[in-house]
């Protein structure tokens, strides 16, 4: 027993080591990277940067893992879990990797194009939320796990959400159409079919406020 123990206990040495080296290159990299951004007058170097600050935490580890067991001969039933554990890292790394920059990217893109902040706002958090499901749904099917069928519920589901909030999705689209459009915009004066007038207060992707000529608000889905 006094011989096996040590011997188990030299990957994970070997893996802390190469984790210890990879951060302290990680932090002279970023502020080579954060100076050399600092120069330039474009923003994507920014947004790369402050994205991959996290991933790149993990990125270490998954290495000195990778590179620790590679001069192991630990047993079958301790390798198969440590690479899927890599695997795992990885992909989380990489999911977040890419929902930060994409998010970040499109945000930019978005205020340029002068469009209301709900409507970024609710793409961002879209967009950012199937990267992460896909990453989530891509870690279980490396884990063993099957995704069919939660592939299946999460359809059923859905359809039954949809099929019960038919007049929320129903306003949803409308006052995305209106801020996409911009056909109307906060100052507006405008007369309703009822023959109510005033002015547009505000306009969100659910519902637009009316400030009436007596001064109450009306809010219309």
């Amino acid at each position: 027993m006094e011989s096996v123990m040590p011997k188990e206990l030299i990957p994970f040495l070997i893996a802390a080591a190469i984790m210890g080296v990879l951060l302290i290159l990680r932090g002279i990299l970023f502020r080579i990277a954060r100076r050399w951004s600092e120069k330039t007058s474009n923003r994507v170097d920014d947004m790369l940067i402050a994205s991959l600050k996290t991933p790149s935490l993990f990125w270490s580890i998954a290495l000195g893992l990778y590179f620790g067991i590679s001069f192991s001969d630990l047993p079958a039933k301790y390798m198969q879990p440590l690479n899927t554990t890599i695997y795992v890292i990885l992909i989380v790394s990489v999911t977040i990797a890419a929902s930060n920059l994409s998010g970040k990217i499109l945000r930019n893109y978005l205020f340029k194009t002068d469009l209301p902040v709900p409507t970024t706002g609710l793409a961002y958090g879209v967009m950012k939320g199937v990267i992460i499901a896909t990453g989530i749904l891509i870690c279980l099917s490396v884990m063993g796990i099957s995704i069919a069928p939660l592939l299946t519920a999460l359809g059923v589901g859905g359809l039954a959400v949809a099929l019960a909030l038919q007049d929320t999705l129903a306003n949803l689209f409308a006052g995305l159409h209106i801020l996409l459009e911009k056909s109307i915009r906060i100052g507006d004066f405008i007369k309703l079919e009822n023959g109510q007038e005033g002015y547009v207060e505000d306009i969100t992707w659910r519902t637009t406020r009316i400030r009436m000529l007596p001064n109450n608000m009306v809010v219309i889905p």
